[in-house]
């Protein structure tokens, strides 16, 4: 008979013994197969949707230069005079450039007509070519307003305080969002009224669609218009945010150095900060709140530099 050192011996090696691995997972024999797939999935979507499939890349790439030179321009921003001005003119001429060639290598896009209310191919039967297009000219006037950007930040500080950039900045993004709220879009009239059916009720719901998207068009351009008088406001008078005091080896959180001579005191209901006027306006005007408690102070909507991606489909 074994001892009992012996049985909790053979105990603790059989707890010991590895086990080999299982895999529970069922579809892990499906993930390799799926992932072989793609290439001849694409082969397909190229094979036998050509056409739709060109004009998806065309716009994706679009909106993915329109978004990375966006992106520039916010880091341009936040450097503050370390900025680049070759770098803005770099994003500007880049912007243009690719507006001037789509608008000679595609033949038949009129982009012109965009401003005309018309079809920018002039086939209103297709409604998903009528989407592609409106995607199209949404795109491209993302890429202008990023240009138009890239100039304004050339402007700080030496013409436009960094303060008054930054309501510049939000005066070309709210005008931006108005035009691409009722340009666009447009294009869709003639595909609701593309309807062969003469009948009363037919006629008079086509109408009534029509009324709704106008409507809806309108508002929208409403709200960016009616957004526009905040920074136009602070654009003609600079607003008094802090009171202007003398200080002597004080530290500000905001440029990371010692300050000597003027700064804008601000007072918390615990203690008070001091800040460099400069950078003050321009964290104003990036974020438009309190550096300290984050209590808004001064709305400034696209202050930052940045370019709504927001896609409009109608």
């Amino acid at each position: 008979m074994k001892s009992d050192d012996q049985e909790s011996l053979d105990v603790d090696e059989a707890v010991d013994i590895d086990l080999p691995d299982v895999d529970m997972d069922p579809f892990s024999g499906i993930k390799p197969f799926l992932l072989s797939a793609i290439p001849l999935l694409l082969l397909f979507l190229l094979k036998f949707s050509t056409k739709h499939v060109q004009d998806g890349l065309l716009i994706f790439g679009l909106l993915l230069t329109a978004f990375r030179l966006n992106s520039t321009v916010v880091r341009l921003i936040q450097l503050k005079r370390d900025y680049s001005k070759i770098k803005c003119l770099t994003v500007f001429f880049i912007c243009t450039g690719i507006i001037a060639y789509l608008d000679i290598a595609l033949e038949d896009v009129d982009l012109k007509k965009i401003f005309l209310f018309e079809s920018i191919t002039g086939k209103a039967k297709n409604g998903i070519g009528a989407v592609w297009c409106i995607l199209y000219s949404d795109g491209i006037f993302k890429l202008a307003t990023v240009g138009a950007k890239a100039l304004v930040v050339m402007s700080g500080p030496q013409v436009f305080s960094f303060f008054r950039r930054g309501c510049l900045l939000s005066i070309v993004e709210l005008f931006s969002q108005a035009l691409r709220a009722i340009f666009p879009g447009m294009q869709l009239t003639q595909y609701i009224f593309n309807d062969t059916d003469d009948a009363f009720f037919s006629r008079y719901f086509c109408y009534l669609v029509f009324v709704c998207f106008i409507l809806f068009k309108l508002y929208q351009v409403f709200i960016a218009v009616y957004r526009i008088r905040i920074p136009l406001r602070y654009l003609m008078n600079q607003p008094d945010l802090g009171k202007k005091v003398k200080v002597q080896d004080v530290f500000c959180d905001l440029s990371q150095r010692t300050l000597n001579g003027e700064a804008i005191r601000l007072k918390t209901r615990h203690s008070e900060q001091f800040y460099l006027e400069e950078d003050f306006y321009h964290w104003m005007a990036t974020y438009g709140v309190h550096p300290e408690t984050g209590i808004t102070m001064c709305p400034i909507p696209g202050g930052n530099g940045h370019t709504s991606m927001k896609i409009t489909l109608y």
